[in-house]
C-alpha cells in the first residue's frame, strides 16, 4: 500500500510541479518540497514507534507529494 501512493500522487502532483516552476523560484520549490518530505518522514517515524500504519499511510504520501517536484525539475 505504502509503495502504491507514490505512483497514484506521482502524476497529480507533476502538474502541480510544471505550474510552480513556471511560476516560482526554483530555490523556493525546493525549499517547500524539502520540509513536505521531513515532514512526512517525521511523521513515518513517530508512527512506526505507535505501530500505527494509517500514520505511516499518511506520513508515505506526504513525502510521495514532493518527489514529482524533485523529479520534474531536471526536465
Amino acid at each position: 500500500m505504502a509503495s502504491i501512493v507514490f505512483s497514484i500522487t506521482y502524476i497529480p502532483m507533476t502538474f502541480l510541479a510544471i505550474k510552480m516552476f513556471r511560476d516560482f523560484k526554483v530555490s523556493s520549490i525546493f525549499y517547500i518540497a524539502t520540509i513536505l518530505a521531513i515532514f512526512g518522514s517525521w511523521i513515518r517515524d513517530v508512527a512506526e514507534l505507535n505501530n500505527n500504519f494509517y500514520w505511516v499511510l499518511t506520513g508515505f504520501v506526504l513525502i510521495s507529494l514532493s518527489y514529482p517536484f524533485f523529479l520534474s525539475s531536471i526536465t
